[in-house]
């Protein structure tokens, strides 16, 4: 199956690359992005690319080595290629870590807590039933 690279430029904005997208003839494109470019940088930006390709019945592929970039694709559902001759393919999204809870600091066991206690003791001791 026949491919459109697009080599976007560092001037370009969301819409000049949408235009460019709806443009092509073939199903399938390639958006190969400068190394610092802002514009696909924003998760909006990336969403409005996916809607436009979907709209127009096209598949795109994000050429790039940014694991950032990787990752805000992989949000839309873009896939991601190292290389024009790479296997596309969607990039993980970076799970969070659990907490353990070993971090997790037991009031009671401080000198507050003793305190809270004290306080909890006098305050029934003060109150007449």
């Amino acid at each position: 199956m026949n491919k459109d690279v697009i080599y976007i430029d560092i001037e370009d904005d969301i819409t000049t690359i949408i235009g460019k997208i709806k443009a092509s003839k073939q199903r399938i494109i390639a958006l190969v992005p400068p190394r610092r470019t802002g514009i696909l940088q924003s998760a909006v930006n990336i969403r409005l690319l996916s809607r436009a390709a979907k709209s127009a019945d096209k598949t795109i592929v994000i050429i790039t080595n940014d694991s950032v970039l990787a990752g805000l694709a992989a949000t839309a559902k873009i896939p991601v290629a190292k290389t024009l001759q790479s296997k596309p393919e969607i990039a993980e999204i970076p799970a969070l870590k659990v907490d353990d809870g070993s971090d997790v600091i037991d009031g009671g066991k401080l000198a507050v807590g003793d305190m809270a206690e004290v306080a909890k003791k006098s305050s029934q001791i003060m109150t007449p039933q």
